[in-house]
């Protein structure tokens, strides 16, 4: 599994593409005209959950990709920002970081967090 890629300048490319294939995946079924919905070509997810990976005294969000000839072989990469996420997750990113390394309880113990923000900035 590959960690996304974002390219907003394909973004209306892709869009075309999916349209099109689901188009013609459901055609035999004669559904009715499908009414599609763009998004932002990024910062779109408003959930994301990374795995908090140590060395040492340093800790950082990472992801894993998988070696598609033998998936069992994954390699940690590490993010500092996630253009796939939304500005508000990559707002909160760094500062979650920060605030962890200051905390030796976190630091040491702390292993997965999840985002989750929304459209309207709500605060919960």
């Amino acid at each position: 599994m590959a960690i996304p890629v974002v390219e907003p300048e394909r973004y209306a490319e892709q869009l075309a593409a999916k349209r099109d294939y689901l188009e013609s995946t459901f055609a035999a079924f004669q559904p009715p005209a499908l009414e599609v919905f763009e998004s932002p070509p990024g910062y779109y997810r408003q959930r994301c959950e990374f795995r908090i990976w140590h060395e040492e005294d340093d800790l950082f969000y990472a992801m894993f990709e998988v070696d598609p000839e033998n998936p069992k072989n994954k390699r940690v990469v590490r993010l500092d920002q996630y253009a796939v996420a939304s500005e508000r997750i990559n707002q909160l990113m760094p500062q979650l970081r920060e605030a962890c390394l200051r905390s030796d309880e976190l630091r040491r113990r702390l292993f997965q967090v999840e985002f989750l923000t929304t459209l309207s900035g709500r605060r919960w």
